[in-house]
C-alpha cells in the first residue's frame, strides 16, 4: 500500500493529462530519487517522453485484476528475471513473487543496481543476459 501511494503524484498527473509531469514522477518514483529524472542522461529523458502515451494509459487504467500464481505456472518458455539491489521493494516484491510461481524460473539481483539494472551496471547485465541466450537462444 505505500508503495502504491508513492505512485499517487504521477497518477494524478497522468488522469489529468499531464504527460510530462507523469513521466516525470513515474521515473523519480521508480528509481527512489526525486529530480532523477533530470540527471537522467538525454537519450534515456527523451526515451521516456517518447513514451508518455503509454505511460499515460498506464497510470490513469483501472486496477487489472491480478494474475495467479495458477496462471504463471502456465509459462512454459525459459525466464530469467533481474531485480536491482538496491530497487524499491514494489519491484523486488512483484519479481520474487513471479519467481515463486513460475518454477523453473532463475532470479538473478544485479549488485549496486536500481531499477535501472541495464543502464546503470550494464556489464553484470549483460553478462547476465549473454549467458540466458548462451543457454537458450537458437
Amino acid at each position: 500500500a505505500r508503495e502504491r501511494r508513492g505512485l499517487g503524484g504521477a497518477r494524478k498527473a497522468a488522469v489529468a493529462g499531464n504527460a510530462e509531469a507523469a513521466v516525470r514522477l513515474l521515473s523519480d518514483w521508480s528509481n527512489q530519487r526525486t529530480g532523477g529524472f533530470h540527471e537522467l542522461p538525454l537519450e534515456r529523458r527523451t526515451m521516456h517522453l517518447d513514451n508518455r502515451r503509454s505511460a499515460l494509459q498506464h497510470l490513469s487504467a483501472p486496477r487489472s485484476r491480478p494474475l495467479a500464481c495458477a496462471e504463471l505456472r502456465k509459462f512454459e518458455p525459459p525466464l530469467t528475471i533481474t531485480v536491482g539491489e538496491r530497487a524499491r521493494p514494489f519491484f523486488k516484491i512483484v519479481t520474487g513473487a513471479l519467481h515463486q510461481c513460475v518454477s523453473d524460473s532463475e532470479l538473478i539481483q544485479i549488485s549496486g543496481a536500481g531499477h535501472l539494472a541495464p543502464s546503470q551496471h550494464p556489464t553484470p547485465f549483460n553478462r547476465e543476459l549473454v549467458s540466458f541466450l548462451r543457454r537458450y537462444g537458437s
